[in-house]
């Protein structure tokens, strides 16, 4: 039997789902039941004032939650959040810096070295998210940008999950893969949102 805890808007939410136990140690036979899925109802909008990245400072990309986004519990299935930075990142690049996609053509390797996401509420079907990027840190060998993701309904925004992704650079050199220092023509395009 595995259990799912899952922290709604300071409350907690407990299903049980029974897993399947056939021909495992001795345990075929047994009555396999699944709990039905709990439909949790959008959360009420709360408008924010105001953010802590602002839409001078941050690359903002807006999208439309599709049902292929969702789980069969109706809410954003959480690896979509980081996908979704990929896709912020990769869009970053083709507006604010084309040249770097021609390197990427040319053998060079932006690599994620480290991604995280924190979630505060729920994403439903047919939400609209407006999703901000900002850069965070920066060095000679690695960028680090901060994510945050709002639901955009007519009273306002409201903030729904904040995340980051770190990045390097690197290149087969000899035939081995190796760190090299981020481009300047990427550097240069992050450090306007910082």
């Amino acid at each position: 039997m595995v259990t799912f805890v899952e922290s709604l808007e300071e409350k907690t939410v407990s299903y049980v789902a029974a897993v399947a136990m056939q021909d495992l140690g001795g345990l075929a036979g047994q009555t396999n039941t699944i709990s039905p899925p709990v439909l949790f109802p959008p959360p009420q909008p709360q408008t924010t004032s105001s953010h802590s990245l602002t839409s001078e400072r941050s690359f903002d990309h807006v999208l439309t939650v599709s049902f292929e986004d969702t789980n069969v519990v109706g809410n954003v299935y959480f690896t979509n959040y980081l996908r979704w930075q990929g896709k912020v990142r990769e869009q970053f690049l083709f507006e604010k810096a084309p040249q770097i996609l021609e390197e990427l053509r040319g053998g060079l390797e932006l690599v994620t070295l480290a991604v995280d996401c924190h979630f505060h509420s729920q994403l439903f079907a047919m939400d609209r998210v407006l999703i901000r990027m900002r850069l965070d840190r920066l060095d000679n060998l690695s960028a680090r940008m901060a994510f945050e993701y709002f639901r955009v309904t007519p009273a306002g925004e409201q903030l729904v999950a904040t995340g980051s992704q770190e990045i390097g650079a690197s290149r087969l050199l000899a035939g081995k893969r190796q760190s090299i220092p981020l481009p300047d023509a990427l550097a240069e395009a992050l450090q306007c949102y910082l």
